[in-house]
């Protein structure tokens, strides 16, 4: 194992046992709100059959009452759970941000004089505001999201099975598809972010020095280089940030390019075993 990946290690295993145990048990709450939330989306789809082949087919009156009545109280059932473990999510993330940035800033006050003369001052408000703010972001939407989108897929796949193995099992090869562009997107993405935060300390470091440095800049008449060197760092943040946009707003389409792509043989696929009587419309739908 190399140095670097020891030291990630036991980082990430000071992260854990310092600032996510303390919260085991509001995680538990969340992530069993997220099981809740997930069952409801299985159960949403899992209700269609009964709504086309009872209702819309056979013409079942008792059904006609009955599966909007369970599909209100499953979305109500799902709202609920979601809200409450966002909320919950982003209150353990906001805790563990604030006791970080507490003890970043107490640590401050005890490096001697020489530390901070070494150190540029951009780069230390960088990474107590910025670096704890891209964590909070990464617990927030990425692991919350992660774990709820990996509890939804278990849930309708399940659901899936029961309705048709066989067009569960064409799914499994979508799968694949639609992972590798996440996957590259993802790995352009953390690039640039990374960059955007090295950008945005240098600037963060030249506005602080121009701005105690102000009696210098105006001796010597350097407004207009302090200016131009301004100018090319922000625009040079601009242009990474538009580079991550561009990046970034390339999954959109071509999610939806494969998931149509998937819909479309699925239909063909679902509706040859209709036809030939080995499914219902509602299994199929």
């Amino acid at each position: 194992m190399s140095e670097k990946s020891s030291l990630n290690k036991k980082i990430i295993q000071r992260l854990i046992w310092s600032y996510i145990f303390p919260h085991k048990f509001k995680i538990l709450l969340a992530l069993l709100m997220m099981i809740v939330s997930a069952a409801a989306t299985g159960l949403h789809a899992w209700l269609v059959r009964p709504a086309l082949d009872e209702v819309l087919i056979n013409g079942n009156r008792e059904m006609l009452l009955l599966i909007p009545i369970a599909i209100i109280i499953v979305t109500l059932c799902k709202g609920v759970a979601t809200y409450l473990h966002s909320f919950q999510m982003s209150k353990i993330a906001h805790t563990i941000i604030a006791k970080l940035q507490s003890e970043m800033f107490e640590k401050l006050m005890y490096f001697n004089i020489k530390f901070f003369n070494d150190a540029k001052s951009g780069n230390l408000i960088s990474r107590l505001i910025n670096d704890t703010y891209f964590l909070r972001m990464a617990i927030v939407k990425t692991v919350t999201g992660v774990i709820k989108d990996v509890l939804v897929i278990v849930f309708l796949l399940g659901n899936m099975f029961y309705q048709s193995w066989e067009l569960t099992i064409f799914a499994f090869f979508a799968f694949p598809l639609a992972l590798w562009p996440i996957k590259q997107i993802g790995k352009s993405i953390r690039k640039v972010t990374t960059t955007i935060q090295s950008k945005i300390a240098v600037f963060s470091n030249m506005l602080v020095e121009s701005v105690k440095g102000i009696r210098q800049v105006k001796a010597y008449n350097q407004e207009e280089h302090e200016k131009t060197k301004s100018f090319e760092a922000i625009d040079q943040i601009k242009n990474y940030f538009i580079r991550s946009a561009f990046i970034s707003n390339r999954l959109s389409p071509l999610m939806e390019f494969i998931g149509s792509l998937a819909i479309a043989i699925s239909i063909y696929a679902g509706g040859v075993f209709v036809l030939n009587e080995s499914m219902t419309t509602g299994q199929f739908m």
